[in-house]
């Protein structure tokens, strides 16, 4: 494309593809890292100007491609933007489809089109970054990234053992302890347990979690510490859960077993934390994206139409269910690998989404909608 005609493009094919990122970001500045937010605006807009120049290819320029691809693209991936219901998307579509079928009807409408979408879009664009910008959590992070970092910072010194083992940590998300399964869930899980005691497995029957959430649990098991440190007069009064987030990037369990010469593989999930690990010498994940990308395609109408002609493998609760697989098929494959091997796995089963059935099958929507929560989260314990 010419420096020249690239320029002559409508402003709303720049601000289009950011405008949802834009919009989850601003929502969720304490929870999304700006770096992942703009790993994903960069992968949609490309992903649109290569789409557009497709278009322009096939049919040679033709006045209408900008249009209908903006209104395309609205109806499809701009609904979780404003709109929560599902139900609710496709009247959101049927609109913008509207929009297109006026256009092709009476094409004098474009330049009103090309006029009113860039201030509509604009100004969207604007109250989004007005909302980023005065928000005190982007303001404070970097103090709080600090207390963070320095809580963490040292790796305690270790040294290595003649025998090096492989060291598997897996955390089962959401697994309660076997007299919580009976009480609330009846279910019986001492069987399981007891087979781990005889293979040589420690049971601890009356454990309890540190902390509540998953972030701040995990974060102090693998730093080998609790989180007082952390405890501030800044971090009391902060809402920001990013810097904290960024502790699974690089932690005090993985450095020591670097320092003892293990290779490090982690994991992960469609969690942004656990998604990757950078630090580590492997990532092992299947089907994830970066956060904002991943909550603008499983709102899209892309999704609503997969699940309703059947096309599973575009389906988030499908990869869900195939995620868990994979990653069972994974660490057994650790076992192959001579060089001795740390391990860290974070499973979002028995945790929601319930997609697994007790054998392993992935289950449609339908399957799980027609059981109580109490079967469906059993069922994923029996499996998991």
């Amino acid at each position: 494309m010419a420096r020249s005609s690239f320029w002559k493009l409508p402003f709303y094919v720049f601000l289009l593809p950011l405008l949802p990122v834009l919009r989850i970001f601003a929502g969720n500045v304490d929870s999304v890292a700006w770096q992942s937010a703009a790993l994903s605006a960069a992968i949609f807009f490309a992903a649109y100007l290569i789409l557009r120049q497709v278009l322009v290819l096939l049919f040679f320029r033709h006045p209408l491609v900008d249009p209908l691809l903006a209104c395309a693209f609205s109806g499809i991936f701009l609904a979780v933007s404003f709109i929560g219901d599902r139900i609710l998307n496709w009247y959101w579509a049927i609109t913008w489809l509207a929009i297109a079928l006026a256009l092709i009807r009476w094409p004098k409408r474009i330049a009103t089109f090309n006029t009113f979408v860039p201030i509509f879009i604009g100004a969207l664009c604007l109250q989004s970054l007005y909302l980023i910008a005065v928000n005190p959590v982007m303001q404070e992070r970097s103090r709080i990234r600090e207390v963070v970092q320095k809580a963490f910072g040292d790796t305690p010194t270790a040294t290595a053992p003649i025998e090096k083992p492989d060291v598997y940590y897996i955390i089962f998300d959401r697994y309660a302890r076997q007299d919580m399964l009976q009480n609330i869930y009846g279910y019986d899980n001492t069987a399981f347990l007891a087979e781990l005691e005889k293979r040589g497995f420690i049971v601890p029957r009356e454990a309890y979690a540190n902390y509540q959430r998953t972030a701040a649990s995990v974060v102090s098991s693998l730093n080998f510490d609790y989180l007082d440190k952390l405890q501030t007069p800044q971090t009391e009064a902060s809402a920001d859960w990013v810097p904290l987030y960024s502790e699974f990037q690089d932690f005090r369990a993985a450095r020591v077993f670097k320092s003892m010469g293990y290779g490090t593989h982690f994991f992960g999930t469609w969690w942004e934390p656990t998604r990757r690990m950078a630090t580590a010498d492997q990532n092992h994940n299947f089907y994830e994206l970066p956060e904002a990308l991943r909550i603008i395609y499983e709102y899209s109408l892309v999704v609503d139409a997969a699940r309703l002609v059947g096309l599973r493998k575009l389906d988030p609760l499908w990869w869900q269910c195939e995620r868990s697989k994979r990653m069972f098929d994974g660490l057994a494959a650790l076992s192959e690998d001579p060089a001795p091997t740390f391990a860290f796995a974070h499973f979002l089963i028995p945790h929601p989404p319930f997609v697994t059935s007790p054998h392993g099958r992935c289950m449609e929507i339908a399957d799980a909608a027609a059981q109580t929560r109490a079967q469906n989260y059993s069922g994923q314990v029996q499996y998991t």
